[in-house]
């Protein structure tokens, strides 16, 4: 059971990094074009809404969240209706995660920089947390590759949009990728278990990414030597509401602890 909640968290990040890693849409290109268009077009609108969810097959819903992001000021939000976290704030290089158990102060303070220079921190766990920021997987788009297949028009929230299947090559996005990203990109492939992930589109009109999902088979995703996983999972999200206003603050202070202070009452083993 384990290894099943982590390969779905697994594939509920993957998502989120394709999030932007399939928009487009629109006059006379074609749907590669299409693809490789998006992030440019969706990094324009500023700002966006996400719901996102996974789908374990037998075993219901892994993942359910909303949030809302300033791609642009890299803040942003997301809360979560399952899982240990309630919900994530991204400021730039401060994460801030909201953990029940921790009473009185459940807002836990991670500064991305700080800890990647810190021995004997768990940076995997902490990249994950970053690819819940939409802004991370930008480059993941960079990765289109073969044939993108149009598969007809479809209504998402209303809005009319064309729904492609396409698949995404991370080691050819990786190559495109700055040093920081490229590095990611390559945990994620280790992680998958593959450099290829096919995935599913829907772009409206003005070349915007609505919806994104894509199918992995748990057993082929590396569990970190847990008990290998089995059946599949659906993860999916879509974007919406794209313009509005979108104010992100820092949890009050008296609210917060800060990860060191976890870090230095944490017995060692």
């Amino acid at each position: 059971m384990r290894g099943r909640r982590r390969a779905a968290a697994l594939a509920c990040v993957a998502a989120l990094a394709a999030v932007t890693a399939a928009c487009g849409g629109g006059g006379g290109d074609s749907p590669a074009e299409v693809l490789s268009a998006a992030p440019a077009k969706t990094l324009a609108e500023g700002t966006v809404r996400v719901s996102i969810t996974a789908q374990l097959a037998g075993a219901g819903t892994a993942l359910d969240g909303e949030g809302e992001f300033d791609l642009k000021a890299r803040r942003g939000r997301l809360a979560l209706k399952r899982g240990g976290a309630s919900e994530i704030r991204f400021l730039g290089d401060l994460i801030f995660v909201k953990l029940a158990q921790l009473q009185g102060k459940p807002w836990v303070r991670l500064d991305v920089q700080a800890l990647s220079a810190r021995p004997g921190v768990d940076l995997d766990s902490l990249r994950q947390l970053q690819r819940n920021d939409p802004t991370a997987v930008l480059s993941y788009l960079g990765g289109v590759t073969g044939a993108v297949e149009d598969l007809g028009e479809e209504t998402v929230r209303g809005d009319t949009t064309t729904h492609y299947r396409a698949t995404l090559d991370l080691d050819r996005a990786g190559a495109k990728a700055g040093a920081e990203q490229r590095e990611d990109i390559r945990r994620i492939v280790r992680e998958l278990g593959t450099s290829r992930l096919p995935t599913e589109a829907w772009i409206d009109e003005e070349g915007r990414l609505r919806r994104l999902r894509y199918t992995l088979d748990l057993s082929q995703l590396d569990t970190g030597g847990e008990e290998p996983a089995q059946g599949t999972v659906t993860a999916s999200f879509e974007l919406y509401q794209f313009g509005r206003p979108v104010e992100v603050t820092e949890p009050p202070a008296g609210e917060v602890t800060d990860i060191e202070e976890l870090l230095r009452t944490t017995p060692a083993r």
